[in-house]
């Protein structure tokens, strides 16, 4: 089969791409309307591809770098348990009117 397909069994952008092509002028084998769907469609397919391709090509992790990472998650985490004791801190913290009844009344 010439490699064409039957329009009904592509996706609606898709559909819309190919008749486009399709309706370009016959007597210019270069010629191709490209609509913002179409643009976007293309640019949206590069980008899956180009992540896909970056996805693959990360070398596993050294070490060193596994060390690094689980010092930093221990860093973050030592920072929310400090950040959670300085809330629980200042949600039960006196009032000044109440620091002033501890003071010294010789004063």
């Amino acid at each position: 089969m010439g490699g064409k397909r039957a329009r009904g069994t592509l996706g609606g952008e898709e559909e819309e791409e190919v008749a486009l092509r399709l309706d370009a002028d016959a007597g210019d084998a270069n010629a191709e309307v490209l609509t913002a769907a179409a643009i976007a469609l293309r640019k949206q397919r590069g980008r899956a591809e180009a992540a896909a391709a970056a996805q693959r090509k990360q070398p596993a992790a050294s070490k060193s770098q596994l060390r690094r990472l689980e010092q930093i998650a221990r860093q973050k985490l030592k920072a929310a348990e400090r950040d959670s004791t300085l809330a629980a801190l200042r949600d039960t913290q006196l009032q000044p009117e109440q620091l002033r009844l501890f003071a010294s009344s010789r004063t």
